[in-house]
């Protein structure tokens, strides 16, 4: 609240009693009037009142002040508090100095514990949906290793095609358990020193077939890198950006590069696809935003790139896109730098 809005709420709260001194005064002035008494008579005690009123004004609004200042702290507390830490928040507030005041504390302490309830309830409701879908995870992955196990053993043309498939089906369960996972308190991150190079093959591996059956070139050198971050989300970002190059280049090659440049790695996968419309571009990481490519094809979600985004930011990294139509796009991610 602004300071010329606190007084016009502080003299509107105040306003019969404002009304009540200046009727009184008028009272006293057209009583002594009645009387024949002379003007000072009159004057002398409404001045006398008007002394005694202005003092006991200002201690009024000092303490109105101080309790004001008091209540805006304790917002300001409030709003940056986590929903736990509110119920001991309202113990800041100033004790109540009128029935109304005692009221209003009475409805924010009912207010905070209802708040308090509803928060935990949704907690373990989120709670039982993690937990079932880590369930529903492990379970459907069971047939999906089946057959890529026994499409192993087939050499055709469709056996291909459904091992793809089953790559795909595989990513967008994992897409659900980094999703369900991005806001939970025990989101498994593990930060070690890991080699680049065996995170990136690893990833390169399960898109193997598709590189091959649809004879689209690949680039990569083998480094030596050395990044601390966590391996399995790291992993799980490559293999998004992996997925989106392959499913938006027809033809051409993508080129895996690691860069190493005064103490700071950046890992880029550029494609020779479509590429991003300029208006697109400074979007694609956010949630749901799909572009003029994504809207053509009707399975894109806009989901995959904003989950990259914000793993990226959960292990310090930073990700970025360059594109120009109809000639590729490049993802970077920028590691952090590394001080041991």
């Amino acid at each position: 609240m602004e300071k010329h809005g606190f007084f016009i709420y502080y003299i509107r709260s105040r306003a019969l009693v404002i009304i009540f001194a200046l009727l009184s005064a008028l009272v006293f002035a057209v009583m002594f009037h009645a009387y024949g008494l002379p003007p000072q008579a009159s004057a002398y005690p409404i001045l006398v009142c008007g002394a005694i009123g202005t003092v006991l004004a200002a201690v009024d609004i000092t303490r109105a002040i101080i309790r004001h200042r008091k209540m805006v702290s304790c917002m300001q507390a409030i709003e940056n508090a986590k929903m736990s830490e509110t119920e001991s928040l309202l113990a800041l507030l100033p004790q109540p100095w009128s029935a109304e005041e005692a009221d209003w504390r009475a409805i924010s302490e009912i207010l905070s514990e209802l708040m308090r309830k509803a928060d935990e309830t949704a907690g373990m409701r989120y709670d039982e949906m993690v937990d079932y879908y880590t369930v529903w995870a492990h379970q459907i992955k069971t047939p999906i290793s089946s057959v890529t196990l026994a499409l192993r053993d087939e050499d055709s043309d469709l056996s291909r095609r459904i091992s793809e498939e089953m790559v795909k089906i595989e990513q967008y369960v994992d897409m659900v358990m980094a999703y369900l996972r991005l806001d939970s308190e025990s989101t498994d991150y593990v930060f070690r020193s890991c080699r680049l190079d065996d995170v990136i093959r690893s990833s390169l591996r399960r898109f193997s077939t598709q590189f091959i059956r649809r004879r689209i070139g690949l680039v990569y050198e083998q480094t030596d890198a050395v990044v601390v971050t966590d391996e399995k989300w790291l992993a799980f970002v490559i293999e998004q950006i992996l997925s989106n190059a392959l499913k938006y280049t027809e033809r051409g090659q993508i080129a895996v590069t690691v860069t190493e440049t005064e103490g700071t790695t950046s890992l880029s996968v550029s494609d020779t696809g479509v590429g991003i419309g300029k208006d697109d571009l400074p979007r694609i990481f956010e949630k749901g935003y799909t572009g003029k490519n994504g809207r053509e094809d009707k399975r894109a979600s806009g989901i995959g790139l904003w989950l990259c985004a914000r793993i990226c930011r959960a292990m310090s990294c930073k990700i970025s896109a360059e594109s120009t139509p109809a000639a590729g796009t490049t993802i970077t991610i920028e590691f952090p730098e590394n001080k041991n």
